[in-house]
């Protein structure tokens, strides 16, 4: 509406005349005498022509500048969107779970249980378990130093150690493994069972992966710096009667912070209080232990997102233990299956047709891999819409600036017919154009790139609400950006060229509707 609005103002005779197009003084359009040493009088011909006809330039810069803005944009959405994969990435082997209170098995044994419902079609694996909470006491000594250097960085967010910092407090999880399964895994490893498994000492296995996240970066790091457990290793008893909230009050002599429940449904009247280590820790003292790496066994869970030291033994270990653990009145089976979806009917089923179980049990039967699966397919529709999409961007962006710097050719045919008449050679066009190719090129960079930053910025901001991530430039498509937009600049221009370098000059400069 804006051109044809100022386009009707403008008197007839003016408009023909196009008197009013060049409204420049000489000391507008003088050219750098650099210009005139590098490309010579046909780059200093160009650049006056650049400063005398800003406005038909401007709207190739202007396209140049747009088409650098959205490929750029749509490289760094979509490597935003491809960063969140790694949220998704578990150690856990286990395709479905289910967790229940032993009161719910009836008169059942667990063991008894397993078979039963190993029998189930497409289950192909199984195993249960029990879990305990704890805490190790660690020397600083005994951390990987990258790790221990990280708990030091950030104060505000650890500050677990004893009053001379030799020591600090590690989230720990054990995971008592059914002893079928715990053989299982240690045969398949060439480990010695008799060592692992044995009635007078306890010898754990240990995972100490733990998944860190620093300013929007996820890195793994190893919590431990040998391949062995020397520690202390403590679990909360059942003697503080209320739920830890995995707070360490005093790292020194290892009190913590509880939330003892008021009564009925009223939250108001639950206090937190202070217990110290006789109170509301046990020991667990084990003469021996092995750092394994890869993936964890059916029936243990993963920590990684939790730095915590998963520690695994077997379900018989339990009776070695005191009596005050809490905990342990529950059990988590896990299973593997060649079908999920078939399997996780037949548990549902098998819970509420048996008397002898609880029948809610069949309500917290998870498919933990149909979760997997709808995970993957989003991310497999992000990598479809992420490719698509820049390559939908490319496309335009090489039409676009290559239909406008063509289109502004054609319509200067009857400035180079002039130019051709007054005896300027093939090679100083080359020249000529050369030149505005730079200037196309440096002039859409020099506005395109600081916008896309700013754009980058805001899609940062916009993604670090729903997920810690890191600020970063698609680097890459900065440097596809900055090749490809000369290249697509100079191959438009020669096509253009090429178009109407056979016109001949008199007939051009006598078409007045070029």
């Amino acid at each position: 509406m804006l051109p044809a609005r100022r386009a009707v103002k403008i008197p007839a005779i003016e408009a023909l005349r196009e008197s009013n197009e060049v409204k420049l003084k000489r000391k507008n359009i003088r050219s750098s005498r650099l210009v005139y040493k590098i490309f010579g009088f046909e780059g200093m011909l160009a650049n006056k022509n650049f400063k005398r006809n800003r406005r038909k330039h401007r709207l190739t810069v202007v396209s140049l500048a747009l088409s650098i803005i959205l490929f750029l944009s749509a490289s760094c959405f979509s490597n935003y969107l491809m960063g969140s994969n790694n949220y998704l990435n578990d150690n856990n082997s286990y395709d479905i779970c289910f967790t229940a209170e032993d009161t719910e098995f009836g008169k059942n044994d667990l063991s008894d249980t397993k078979l039963r419902l190993s029998q189930l079609k497409g289950i192909t694996n199984e195993a249960y378990s029990k879990f305990v909470q704890g805490i190790v006491q660690i020397d600083t000594s005994q951390l990987d130093p990258s790790y221990l250097e990280l708990l030091r960085m950030y104060p505000d967010d650890y500050d677990r150690w004893n009053a001379s910092k030799t020591k600090a407090v590690i989230d720990v999880e054990i995971c008592f493994l059914d002893d079928n399964s715990y053989k299982k895994y240690l045969e398949k490893n060439n480990m010695d069972v008799s060592r692992y498994i044995n009635n007078e000492k306890l010898c754990p296995l240990i995972w100490d992966n733990a998944m860190i996240i620093i300013d929007g970066v996820m890195s793994l790091k190893n919590i431990l710096a040998g391949d062995a457990l020397n520690a202390d290793l403590y679990v909360v008893n059942s003697n503080s009667k209320a739920a830890f909230t995995g707070t360490v009050a005093d790292a020194d002599k290892l009190a913590l912070s509880f939330i003892e429940l008021g009564s009925g449904d009223n939250s108001d009247s639950d206090t937190e209080k202070i217990l110290s280590k006789e109170k509301a820790l046990t020991q667990i003292p084990f003469e021996d232990s092995k750092v394994m790496h890869g993936k964890l066994p059916l029936g243990s869970r993963d920590m990684r997102f939790e730095n915590t030291i998963s520690i695994l033994l077997p379900y018989s270990a339990i009776e070695m233990l005191p009596d005050d653990l809490t905990d342990l009145e529950r059990t988590q089976f896990q299973f593997q299956a060649d079908n999920h979806k078939q399997a996780t009917l037949e548990l549902q089923n098998f819970f509420k047709n048996e008397s002898s179980y609880s029948a809610s049990i069949a309500s917290r039967v998870r498919d933990t891999r149909a979760t997997k699966e709808s995970e993957m397919a989003l991310l497999a529709i992000i990598n479809i819409f992420s490719y698509g999409f820049i390559t939908l961007i490319t496309l335009i962006v090489v039409a676009n600036v290559f239909n406008t710097i063509s289109t502004n050719v054609q319509l200067r045919r009857k400035e180079f017919a002039m130019l051709k008449s007054v005896g300027m050679t093939k090679k100083g066009f080359d020249h000529m154009m050369n030149y505005e190719c730079i200037l196309y090129g440096i002039k859409g960079l020099f506005y395109g790139l600081p916008v896309s930053v700013f754009l980058c910025y805001l899609m940062y901001r916009g993604m670090n609400q729903g997920m810690e991530t890191k600020f970063s430039m698609p680097w890459v498509s900065v440097v596809i950006v900055c090749i490809s937009v000369f290249l697509i600049i100079f191959a438009s221009m020669l096509y253009s060229m090429s178009k109407i370098k056979k016109d001949n000059p008199i007939d051009a400069l006598r078409n007045d509707n070029l």
